[in-house]
């Protein structure tokens, strides 16, 4: 039985509504307002960098705050084959565009090995995996001392676990 405090969700609305706000991006406006010009972040790589890092997150925060069970796997499956689906789309669409091929997936892939080398490597007792992830993220846009850059990798980071947490927390999956 669902407790009152908890909204009833279908699995199939869990999972399209983390995917929508892996992909929202209301937050990026003022990160980019915030890079100086004479910074060595290049804003588009940013913005791009920013997108992947948010649907890491989200997908990670599935396997963090989902109890252990059935329902934890399927939306974690579910989670990750529709972002399959729409990086399909967004290589086709940009392969396109630039005349040659371009493989979303294959390079959320590479970045999802990036955060998870760089948090293995962490001391778990010791280490903040927000300033980890900051500082690669830096990295990935092409200042790793740009220290707006870093803020911005560990914020959204922070901010997308708190995000999905707090969204699984008030619904019971139905």
């Amino acid at each position: 039985m669902a407790s009152s405090s908890k909204k009833s969700v279908a699995i199939e609305e869990v999972v399209r509504s983390l995917v929508s706000f892996s992909f929202r991006r209301d937050e990026l406006n003022p990160i980019l307002d915030g890079l100086l010009s004479d910074s060595g972040v290049n804003p588009v790589k940013l913005e791009y960098e920013f997108n992947f890092l948010k649907i890491i997150s989200a997908g990670w925060g599935i396997s963090f705050y989902m109890a252990e069970g059935d329902c934890r796997k399927s939306v974690s499956e579910m989670y990750w084959n529709r972002i399959y689906e729409i990086s399909r789309n967004i290589s086709s669409s940009a392969s396109t565009s630039l005349g040659r091929k371009l493989e979303y997936f294959e390079i959320l892939q590479n970045r999802i090995d990036v955060y998870a080398t760089a948090l293995s490597a962490l001391d778990s007792d010791a280490g903040d995996p927000g300033a980890v992830i900051g500082q690669n993220f830096a990295r990935l846009c092409g200042d790793e001392t740009d220290a707006h850059a870093v803020m911005c990798g560990q914020k959204t980071f922070s901010d997308s676990i708190v995000c999905v947490k707090s969204y699984l927390n008030s619904i019971e999956i139905v």
